[in-house]
């Protein structure tokens, strides 16, 4: 029976290469014997990341330990069944020999649980986009992925829920607001995506309007709201938007429409 689960995610570890295109760390002794394994995937810098459970245990990076310049710190394990890895491949340049790479990977596997919530927390520490993936070894097409605006000191969540039943699936749901939509309008500013100053007031302008219905506590403008916000992004955006900022764009304003018709 061991050899058969070694076998089954043997194959999956061979899916998951060619799934993510690079080659995750080896230390799955203990989750081996798991139905199904849950990994969460990211780099830093920008941002220290680690998963939080339903419980509030953590697992990833220590969020009371610093941070080097190339995203290494200690790692904390508390989510039972889980391990977490950090790989940092030197340089083999002879002019920068033996230099670490600018980014970490960090990567987070946890044994099934059943069915989960995880929330994924994300604190800035430089102004970037953070990338998040989130997978299912037993469903090779349950894997997701979310690029977020992160900027120093701020910090944002990503919701996972992992539903194990039949064909395993990973739903991913952003924590959004108004600020946050601000804020990444002027990441995109940053990273030269909005061409024109005159279409960056435009998009500010709308979201300062979101903002505004929000203090009003007006449910109902606040959706028409950003809803504008939406339609000027795909009347305009394509002409106006450099990606990945048009996609970040779209996605928070998603997000935050979403979550005010949930319910």
């Amino acid at each position: 029976m061991a050899c058969k689960h070694v076998e089954k995610y043997c194959k999956y570890y061979f899916y998951a290469i060619l799934l993510f295109g690079f080659v995750f760390p080896c230390r799955l002794y203990s989750l081996v014997f798991s139905e199904d394994i849950i990994g969460f995937v990211a780099h830093s810098p920008p941002g220290l990341v680690y998963v939080e459970d339903s419980e509030g245990r953590i697992s990833g990076m220590d969020p009371t330990s610093p941070v080097d310049q190339w995203g290494g710190t200690k790692e904390v394990n508390q989510i039972p069944n889980s391990e977490v890895d950090s790989q940092n491949i030197a340089s083999d340049d002879e002019k920068e020999y033996g230099k670490p790479m600018d980014k970490t990977g960090w990567f987070i596997h946890v044994g099934d649980r059943g069915r989960q919530k995880y929330t994924i927390v994300i604190k800035g520490i430089k102004a970037g986009i953070q990338d998040i993936k989130v997978y299912s070894l037993r469903g090779i097409n349950a894997k997701e992925e979310s690029n977020i605006w992160i900027f120093p000191g701020n910090i944002r969540r990503i919701r996972v829920e992992y539903i194990p039943d039949g064909d395993p699936q990973i739903i991913l749901n952003r924590e959004a607001s108004a600020s946050i939509l601000v804020e990444s309008i002027w990441g995109a500013k940053k990273m030269k995506d909005i061409k024109e100053e005159a279409y960056l007031k435009k998009l500010l302008g709308l979201a300062n309007n979101i903002s505004m219905d929000f203090d009003e506590h007006d449910r109902k403008k606040v959706i028409n709201s950003i809803s504008k916000f939406i339609s000027e992004l795909m009347a305009s955006g394509n002409e106006n938007i450099k990606e990945p900022s048009l996609s970040m764009l779209h996605e928070e304003a998603d997000a935050l429409l979403k979550e005010l018709t949930k319910n």
